[in-house]
Formats: structure tokens, C-alpha cells, sequence
């Protein structure tokens, strides 16, 4: 069967069988992100997340302001870069 993408979590359409399980695992993907998003956005501690390349690929508020530098400054770039 196809594997559809809800947020982070895959389901197996044929396996899921019925459309509101679907549904359901959508919706609750999305307030798992909403939630994991509050979490990193409003903490005061400096978080960050790179790819294999190590460049970065998400960084809060706190880093920002912790390195001196906007957001769209570190996206795609690696520390060497900067």
C-alpha cells in the first residue's frame, strides 16, 4: 500500500483501513507539532537542530539572541560558514 506522511508519524492507508483513523492520526500529528513548536520556541535555553551536514536547519529565539544573530543568517549554513 501507499505510505502517506502525516507530520512525522507514517501510517499504511490499506492498513489504517477506515478514513477517520486517518483523520485522527492526522489531527494528532498536528498538535504534536504545535506542541514540540511552543516547546522550542518559547524556551529560554539556546536549541538548534543540523542536518548530516551539520547545517542548521531550525534555531530558536534563545539561540539568536544567545549568538548575535537573525535566524535566516544560520538556516543552510554550518558553523564554518558563519
Amino acid at each position: 500500500g501507499s505510505v502517506v506522511s502525516v507530520g512525522r508519524v507514517f501510517h499504511d492507508r490499506n492498513r489504517l483501513g477506515d478514513k477517520p483513523s486517518v483523520q485522527r492520526a492526522d489531527e494528532e500529528g498536528r498538535k504534536a507539532d504545535a506542541l514540540l513548536r511552543a516547546a522550542f520556541e518559547s524556551s529560554t535555553d539556546t536549541i538548534f537542530v543540523k542536518d548530516l551536514q551539520s547545517r542548521y536547519l531550525l534555531i530558536n529565539a534563545a539561540a539568536t539572541r544567545d549568538f548575535g544573530l537573525s535566524a535566516d543568517r544560520f538556516i543552510g549554513k554550518s558553523d564554518a560558514e558563519l
